[in-house]
């Protein structure tokens, strides 16, 4: 059977035109088809956020594992989707609440070409493309890993382990730990992994020793909750609780 996906078959996902108008000449390429995955996997069927696993994106989208994990970053840091971890996986949405930033003119929709920020001479939409494309060169040549990673690393922390002591963005150990780690490419691929695996052992999170620190203090520890260290451990205590459910 042939497809014809240009072709009206009936089935639609109702996408906003504003997407489209105030997203589109702004959003890199990889992050776009990042968030028409979501928007299809969302809205395409009528809910708010869905459970998406990195191998999905990868097949949804046609990009690369590294390509994905970096859209998923630019979508968040750019504040176009929301996520949040559920199991051993996240949970996706649009960010209904998302605002154009005002130094971002909007496309002209009656038009004309709207002003640059503090200009009185209209800036045409092949321009302002041209410094969009300049600004991202700028960041693809000189990235700081740190300012991107090191922020989601403490609000995912506070999101995952809420009760245990919750770092401060400026103490000086943390960003030093932090700043060697994602030296190593595999732990800025898997440090989301490894607290979520950290959640599922109640002994990690019952035990005041694993806090942050703990987790960025070396090159071993966050491997070591990513395969369930702490194992044995918990599987002792659910021992001893059944045998005290049991003697009730």
């Amino acid at each position: 059977m042939s497809i014809k996906p240009f072709e009206n078959i009936g089935n639609f996902t109702t996408f906003p035109n504003t997407i489209i108008d105030y997203v589109v000449p702004y959003c890199k390429t990889t992050t776009w088809k990042l968030l028409t995955v979501i928007i299809r996997k969302t809205i395409g069927w009528h809910k708010a956020v869905d459970m998406l696993s990195l191998s999905q994106l990868v097949s949804l989208t046609g990009m690369t594992k590294p390509t994905v994990i970096a859209s998923i970053k630019d979508a968040i840091k750019s504040k176009y989707i929301i996520r949040n971890p559920k199991g051993n996986s996240f949970v996706y949405g649009i960010n209904r609440d998302y605002i154009l930033p005002a130094s971002k003119n909007p496309l002209p929709l009656n038009g004309k070409n709207p002003l640059p920020v503090g200009s009185k001479t209209p800036l045409h939409t092949e321009e302002r493309v041209k410094n969009i494309k300049k600004e991202e060169l700028k960041d693809s040549v000189h990235p700081d890993p740190f300012k991107e990673i090191y922020p989601q690393m403490l609000k995912a922390w506070k999101e995952i382990f809420p009760d245990k002591p919750q770092p401060r963005y400026k103490t000086s150990k943390y960003q030093d730990k932090v700043r060697t780690r994602i030296k190593d490419k595999h732990f800025v691929d898997n440090w989301e992994n490894a607290m979520v695996a950290a959640s599922q052992s109640i002994t990690l999170v019952e035990e005041s020793w694993f806090d942050f620190e703990f987790f960025v203090y070396d090159d071993l520890h966050y491997q070591k909750c990513i395969n369930h260290f702490m194992k044995w451990k918990d599987d002792q205590r659910q021992k001893t609780k059944n045998q005290s459910f049991r003697q009730l």
